[in-house]
């Protein structure tokens, strides 16, 4: 009997095999380089491929030229007489900083060649903070999908291919790391302590570290991108979303009465999601107001929100809804500690916050970039509208994201099962990026972002499901479900990846022309066609 007893043991705690254990790991590599390989279909050139590339580029040439110092003045923009540098260089730099360190290697590489190859090697990164992302709210193969949908999407793919040193990558990257630290610090927030106000302060202070990483995140996201808090409001406009959620899912799903005690018992409930986001926000503005007026001029939270209400046009029935929602925010924030005094304080602090916001005015911003522009018309939600949104996401993302998240969430809805609060983030990320592309068609690598992780997401769950099910014979069906939809993504984008490698060459007879010029023209002139830059 004990001897049975002792092989039944062993046999439990049999540890798995190296290749069981990082497999993952594995399958993330190779995700990796086969999104190089499909970006590198146009690195047959030593050209930059469009205007905003070349504005990369040619910082990057001066950063590395001036030892890392940025010049003060712009001659070429505006030329003549030129302009300030505008805000946020960190791509340039981040490609001179590169370049830098490839440069005793690789002595021969031009600062152009390697900036057209390194785009493709950069957002093939990617996939790191993707997977981590979906392996955060899902599992490993949450996530592993969730770097695959992200890294080989169409759209994401034709800003990113080698020559066009762009900075989309850059935002793609970033992205996924704020929405990373952002889940980390959230997470970590049942280390405070909501007991009394003095528990709270002192649990507070402990819990300032696990923030740092987000606001890192978001600095550095900031230094390399003018807009980079986008994806913060994000999470700061879905506290009163998550409370809206709940609150819906308790009346309708779980007939729970009453409604003043119901909605303050939800955002008692939501006070570990509240409380690190609106610290990150307090925290991000101050560091930002210290360092916007550095060497990177960074732009400071609340400017950022200025300008992109700008953008959008905002009129003077959304500014009003915007200081309904800071106020609210306030008021929510400070239930979330306390029923009176942070009733009375929070209410307080988000109507004086949105007094300042709207008293610097949103004005319509001037830009030399007609809205006219392929990439700034708008997509209609409808079914022509979706097609457009299929052609540049990829059929695969918007198959499990749309369709499998919604699907998922409302069978938790109808069984009475808990929908966490990354779950419900996820429905609102993608409604939200499905607002702004009706903004113009550039915001639709925005969507992709959202429907990667949901995809990724819809995945995870459904090998849990296979899982759970293989005793009565589903786990075939589903398993056979999830590669094609797979391979019907790769598939599309390497049909996608032939068709680029045809678009994006050059033919010859513009490479001898534009060689004849670069040889014979004068040594400072300066040639803009059909959006390829040679000096």
């Amino acid at each position: 009997m004990l001897t049975k007893e002792k092989k039944i043991k062993v046999i439990s705690t049999k540890k798995p095999s190296f290749t069981q254990k990082y497999i993952q790991y594995f399958i993330l590599a190779g995700i990796i380089f086969m999104a190089i390989a499909l970006r590198w279909v146009t690195a047959d050139f030593e050209m930059i491929g469009g205007p905003d590339s070349w504005w990369f580029y040619r910082h990057a040439q001066e950063i590395y030229s001036n030892h890392f110092q940025l010049p003060q003045w712009d001659a070429l923009s505006y030329y003549p007489p030129g302009r300030p540098f505008e805000p946020s260089f960190g791509w340039s730099y981040t490609l001179a900083i590169f370049y830098a360190i490839t440069q005793p290697f690789f002595p021969d590489l031009t600062l152009m060649k390697f900036s057209g190859l390194f785009v493709a090697v950069f957002a093939s990164w990617v996939a790191i903070p993707a997977y981590l992302v979906g392996r955060m709210i899902t599992n490993k193969w949450g996530g592993l999908t969730s770097a695959l949908f992200a890294v080989l999407s169409p759209r994401f793919v034709l800003l990113s291919v080698a020559g066009v040193p762009d900075s989309d990558s850059v935002v793609v990257f970033y992205t996924f790391v704020a929405v990373l630290t952002t889940f980390y610090a959230i997470k970590k927030a049942n280390k405070l302590d909501f007991g009394n106000f003095k528990n709270f302060y002192m649990s507070l202070i402990k819990y300032l570290p696990y923030t740092a990483p987000a606001l890192l995140a978001y600095w550095l996201f900031a230094v390399n991108w003018s807009f980079s808090w986008y994806i913060y409001f994000i999470f700061l406009f879905f506290i009163p979303i998550l409370i809206l959620f709940k609150l819906l899912e308790a009346k309708i799903f779980r007939r729970e009465s009453g409604f003043f005690s119901l909605t303050f018992q939800k955002i008692r409930e939501s006070r570990n999601i509240i409380i690190p986001v609106v610290l990150i926000g307090l925290l991000g503005e101050l560091i930002s107001l210290f360092t916007h007026q550095s060497l990177y001029f960074i732009r400071t939270l609340d400017q950022q929100l200025i300008h992109g209400l700008s953008f959008l046009r905002a009129d003077t029935l959304e500014l009003a809804g915007l200081a309904i929602l800071f106020t609210s925010l306030g008021v929510i924030t400070g239930l979330s500690v306390s029923r009176v005094k942070g009733l009375l304080i929070g209410g307080a602090i988000g109507f004086i916050i949105s007094i300042l916001l709207l008293s610097s005015g949103i004005s319509e911003e001037i830009s030399l970039v007609d809205r006219s522009v392929s990439e700034l018309q708008v997509i209609k939600l409808s079914l022509s509208g979706f097609g457009e949104i299929s052609r540049t996401t990829g059929g695969a993302p918007i198959i499990f994201g749309v369709i499998g998240i919604s699907g998922i969430l409302l069978s938790k809805l109808i069984k009475k099962r808990e929908i966490t609060a990354f779950e419900y983030f996820l429905l609102f990320w993608i409604i939200v990026g499905l607002f702004l592309v009706t903004a113009g068609t550039r915001f639709s690598l925005l969507l992709l972002l959202a429907l990667a992780v949901a995809g990724g997401f819809t995945i995870g769950h459904l090998v849990e499901f296979a899982k759970s099910r293989k005793r009565i014979g589903l786990a075939p069906q589903l398993y056979g479900l999830i590669i094609v939809g797979i391979v019907l993504l790769v598939a599309d984008n390497v049909n996608y990846a032939y068709t680029l490698s045809g678009a994006v060459g050059i033919p010859q007879g513009w490479i001898d022309g534009l060689t004849w010029l670069k040889e014979n023209a004068d040594k400072n002139s300066l040639i803009l066609t059909c959006g390829i830059m040679v000096t």
